[in-house]
Protein backbone atom coordinates (compact mmCIF):
# COMPACT_ATOMS: atom_id res chain seq x y z
CA UNK A 1 0.00 0.00 0.00
CA UNK A 2 1.27 3.45 -0.90
CA UNK A 3 1.93 5.24 2.40
CA UNK A 4 -0.10 8.17 1.21
CA UNK A 5 -3.00 5.93 0.17
CA UNK A 6 -3.76 5.93 3.87
CA UNK A 7 -6.50 4.85 6.21
CA UNK A 8 -7.84 8.32 6.82
CA UNK A 9 -11.26 6.86 7.60
CA UNK A 10 -9.76 5.83 10.94
CA UNK A 11 -9.20 9.46 11.81
CA UNK A 12 -12.29 11.34 12.93
CA UNK A 13 -10.43 14.61 12.31
CA UNK A 14 -9.20 13.75 8.80
CA UNK A 15 -10.42 17.15 7.58
CA UNK A 16 -7.47 18.59 9.50
CA UNK A 17 -4.92 16.76 7.33
CA UNK A 18 -3.85 17.48 3.75
CA UNK A 19 -1.86 14.66 2.20
CA UNK A 20 -0.30 14.56 -1.24
CA UNK A 21 2.28 12.23 -2.78
CA UNK A 22 5.21 13.93 -1.08
CA UNK A 23 3.76 16.40 1.41
CA UNK A 24 1.91 16.24 4.69
CA UNK A 25 0.14 19.19 6.25
CA UNK A 26 -1.69 19.07 9.57
CA UNK A 27 -3.45 21.84 11.44
CA UNK A 28 -3.00 21.09 15.17
CA UNK A 29 -5.66 23.61 16.17
CA UNK A 30 -8.16 21.82 13.96
CA UNK A 31 -7.03 18.36 15.09
CA UNK A 32 -7.46 19.31 18.75
CA UNK A 33 -10.37 21.75 18.50
CA UNK A 34 -12.60 20.17 21.14
CA UNK A 35 -9.74 19.51 23.54
CA UNK A 36 -8.44 23.05 23.15
CA UNK A 37 -11.82 24.46 24.12
CA UNK A 38 -12.07 22.09 27.06
CA UNK A 39 -8.66 22.93 28.48
CA UNK A 40 -8.96 26.67 27.92
CA UNK A 41 -12.02 26.51 30.16
CA UNK A 42 -10.27 24.30 32.75
CA UNK A 43 -7.17 26.46 32.88
CA UNK A 44 -9.29 29.59 33.19
CA UNK A 45 -11.14 27.99 36.12
CA UNK A 46 -7.79 27.19 37.76
CA UNK A 47 -6.58 30.77 37.30
CA UNK A 48 -9.90 32.00 38.66
CA UNK A 49 -9.42 29.95 41.82
CA UNK A 50 -5.90 31.30 42.32
CA UNK A 51 -7.08 34.83 41.59
CA UNK A 52 -9.71 34.61 44.31
CA UNK A 53 -6.96 33.91 46.83
CA UNK A 54 -4.94 36.88 45.66
CA UNK A 55 -8.00 39.07 46.09
CA UNK A 56 -9.43 37.68 49.31
CA UNK A 57 -6.28 36.94 51.30
CA UNK A 58 -3.19 38.39 49.56
CA UNK A 59 -1.04 38.02 52.68
CA UNK A 60 -1.17 34.22 52.41
CA UNK A 61 -0.24 34.01 48.73
CA UNK A 62 3.44 33.40 49.45
CA UNK A 63 2.53 30.45 51.66
CA UNK A 64 0.24 28.98 49.00
CA UNK A 65 2.76 28.73 46.17
CA UNK A 66 2.81 24.93 46.26
CA UNK A 67 -0.97 24.85 46.35
CA UNK A 68 -1.19 27.09 43.30
CA UNK A 69 1.37 24.95 41.49
CA UNK A 70 -0.74 21.88 42.25
CA UNK A 71 -3.90 23.54 40.92
CA UNK A 72 -2.18 24.35 37.63
CA UNK A 73 -0.44 20.98 37.41
CA UNK A 74 -3.78 19.16 37.72
CA UNK A 75 -4.87 20.85 34.50
CA UNK A 76 -1.55 20.83 32.65
CA UNK A 77 -0.79 17.12 33.08
CA UNK A 78 -3.76 15.60 31.19
CA UNK A 79 -3.79 18.53 28.75
CA UNK A 80 -0.20 18.08 27.58
CA UNK A 81 -0.28 14.28 27.74
CA UNK A 82 -3.37 14.31 25.54
CA UNK A 83 -1.72 16.60 22.99
CA UNK A 84 1.47 14.52 22.89
CA UNK A 85 -0.35 11.23 22.46
CA UNK A 86 -2.78 12.60 19.88
CA UNK A 87 0.04 13.98 17.75
CA UNK A 88 1.98 10.72 17.81
CA UNK A 89 -0.95 8.36 17.41
CA UNK A 90 -2.67 10.30 14.64
CA UNK A 91 0.52 10.63 12.61
CA UNK A 92 1.29 6.95 13.13
CA UNK A 93 -2.20 6.12 11.84
CA UNK A 94 -1.52 8.28 8.78
CA UNK A 95 1.69 6.31 8.12
CA UNK A 96 0.11 2.97 9.04
CA UNK A 97 2.57 2.48 11.91
CA UNK A 98 1.91 0.68 15.18
CA UNK A 99 2.42 2.47 18.50
CA UNK A 100 3.99 0.30 21.18
CA UNK A 101 3.05 0.46 24.88
CA UNK A 102 6.67 1.38 25.65
CA UNK A 103 6.42 4.39 23.34
CA UNK A 104 3.19 5.50 25.02
CA UNK A 105 4.85 5.29 28.45
CA UNK A 106 7.84 7.32 27.26
CA UNK A 107 5.59 10.00 25.76
CA UNK A 108 3.51 10.20 28.94
CA UNK A 109 6.64 10.64 31.05
CA UNK A 110 7.90 13.46 28.82
CA UNK A 111 4.49 15.11 28.92
CA UNK A 112 4.47 14.97 32.72
CA UNK A 113 7.81 16.75 32.81
CA UNK A 114 6.58 19.45 30.46
CA UNK A 115 3.40 19.88 32.54
CA UNK A 116 5.51 20.44 35.64
CA UNK A 117 7.50 23.10 33.80
CA UNK A 118 4.32 24.82 32.62
CA UNK A 119 2.79 24.84 36.11
CA UNK A 120 6.00 26.16 37.68
CA UNK A 121 6.39 28.90 35.08
CA UNK A 122 2.79 30.09 35.39
CA UNK A 123 2.98 30.04 39.20
CA UNK A 124 6.16 32.11 39.13
CA UNK A 125 4.98 34.67 36.57
CA UNK A 126 1.72 35.12 38.46
CA UNK A 127 3.63 35.91 41.64
CA UNK A 128 5.98 38.27 39.80
CA UNK A 129 3.02 40.26 38.49
CA UNK A 130 1.36 40.58 41.88
CA UNK A 131 1.18 44.14 43.28
CA UNK A 132 3.42 45.20 46.15
CA UNK A 133 1.06 45.87 49.06
CA UNK A 134 1.51 49.02 51.15
CA UNK A 135 -0.29 47.97 54.30
CA UNK A 136 -3.10 50.47 53.75
CA UNK A 137 -6.27 48.29 53.56
CA UNK A 138 -8.15 50.56 51.14
CA UNK A 139 -5.18 51.03 48.81
CA UNK A 140 -4.24 47.36 48.91
CA UNK A 141 -7.79 46.28 48.16
CA UNK A 142 -7.84 48.54 45.13
CA UNK A 143 -4.52 47.14 43.94
CA UNK A 144 -5.56 43.52 44.33
CA UNK A 145 -8.92 44.10 42.63
CA UNK A 146 -7.18 45.68 39.63
CA UNK A 147 -4.71 42.78 39.52
CA UNK A 148 -7.51 40.23 39.84
CA UNK A 149 -9.39 41.78 36.94
CA UNK A 150 -6.37 42.03 34.62
CA UNK A 151 -4.71 39.70 32.13
CA UNK A 152 -3.05 37.42 34.69
CA UNK A 153 -6.25 35.54 35.59
CA UNK A 154 -8.09 36.12 32.32
CA UNK A 155 -9.47 33.74 29.74
CA UNK A 156 -7.10 35.35 27.23
CA UNK A 157 -4.11 34.14 29.25
CA UNK A 158 -5.65 30.69 29.61
CA UNK A 159 -6.24 30.52 25.86
CA UNK A 160 -2.72 31.69 24.96
CA UNK A 161 -1.01 29.24 27.32
CA UNK A 162 -3.24 26.31 26.38
CA UNK A 163 -2.89 26.88 22.65
CA UNK A 164 0.88 27.28 22.85
CA UNK A 165 1.43 24.10 24.85
CA UNK A 166 -1.03 21.92 22.96
CA UNK A 167 0.12 23.01 19.50
CA UNK A 168 3.81 22.72 20.42
CA UNK A 169 3.36 19.32 22.02
CA UNK A 170 1.19 17.91 19.25
CA UNK A 171 3.58 18.99 16.51
CA UNK A 172 6.63 17.72 18.41
CA UNK A 173 5.04 14.27 18.41
CA UNK A 174 4.06 14.53 14.74
CA UNK A 175 7.76 14.96 14.01
CA UNK A 176 8.74 12.10 16.30
CA UNK A 177 6.37 9.77 14.51
CA UNK A 178 7.72 10.87 11.13
CA UNK A 179 11.27 10.20 12.29
CA UNK A 180 10.22 6.75 13.52
CA UNK A 181 8.93 5.90 10.04
CA UNK A 182 12.45 5.34 8.73
CA UNK A 183 11.69 7.63 5.80
CA UNK A 184 13.55 10.82 4.96
CA UNK A 185 11.43 13.84 5.82
CA UNK A 186 12.03 17.55 5.53
CA UNK A 187 10.00 20.46 6.83
CA UNK A 188 9.36 24.09 6.06
CA UNK A 189 7.95 27.07 7.95
CA UNK A 190 5.09 29.26 6.70
CA UNK A 191 4.23 32.53 8.41
CA UNK A 192 0.54 33.11 9.00
CA UNK A 193 -1.64 35.64 7.20
CA UNK A 194 -1.91 37.47 10.53
CA UNK A 195 1.87 37.93 10.67
CA UNK A 196 2.47 41.68 10.46
CA UNK A 197 5.63 42.41 12.46
CA UNK A 198 8.95 41.01 11.26
CA UNK A 199 10.54 38.64 13.78
CA UNK A 200 12.32 35.28 13.96
CA UNK A 201 9.40 33.61 12.19
CA UNK A 202 10.47 35.37 8.98
CA UNK A 203 13.97 33.91 9.32
CA UNK A 204 12.43 30.48 9.79
CA UNK A 205 10.41 30.82 6.60
CA UNK A 206 13.46 32.09 4.71
CA UNK A 207 15.34 28.92 5.67
CA UNK A 208 13.23 26.92 3.21
CA UNK A 209 13.10 23.14 3.51
CA UNK A 210 15.34 21.71 6.22
CA UNK A 211 15.75 18.12 7.46
CA UNK A 212 13.31 17.00 10.11
CA UNK A 213 15.05 17.04 13.48
CA UNK A 214 17.02 20.17 12.59
CA UNK A 215 16.24 23.46 14.31
CA UNK A 216 14.99 26.50 12.45
CA UNK A 217 17.06 29.71 12.80
CA UNK A 218 14.96 30.74 15.84
CA UNK A 219 16.06 27.58 17.66
CA UNK A 220 12.62 26.00 17.35
CA UNK A 221 11.89 22.58 15.90
CA UNK A 222 8.27 23.47 15.15
CA UNK A 223 5.68 26.15 15.69
CA UNK A 224 4.65 28.12 17.68
CA UNK A 225 7.77 30.25 17.96
CA UNK A 226 6.22 32.53 20.58
CA UNK A 227 3.09 32.65 22.71
CA UNK A 228 0.86 34.24 20.06
CA UNK A 229 2.46 32.67 16.98
CA UNK A 230 0.03 31.38 14.34
CA UNK A 231 2.61 30.11 11.86
CA UNK A 232 2.67 26.54 10.53
CA UNK A 233 5.31 23.91 9.85
CA UNK A 234 4.64 21.40 7.09
CA UNK A 235 6.46 18.27 5.94
CA UNK A 236 7.76 16.78 2.71
CA UNK A 237 9.37 13.49 1.73
CA UNK A 238 12.98 14.06 0.69
CA UNK A 239 13.57 10.54 -0.66
CA UNK A 240 10.89 10.55 -3.36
Amino acid sequence: MNQFDIQTAALSNRRCWQIARKTLRVDPRCAQRDQLQLYVARLHDALDTIGDEYLNDPDTVEDNTNKHHGILLAVATPMIAGAYLAGYRQTSAILDQKVSPATVQLIQAEAQGRAGYMASTMTQTTRERAPVLSGDPDSDQELTQAFRGGYTFSKDRAKAATTYEMVKGYKAMVERSLRASGQSWGKWWEVSDAHEVQDDCDLNEDAGVIPIGQEFPSGDQQEPQHLFCQCSVFYTRMDL
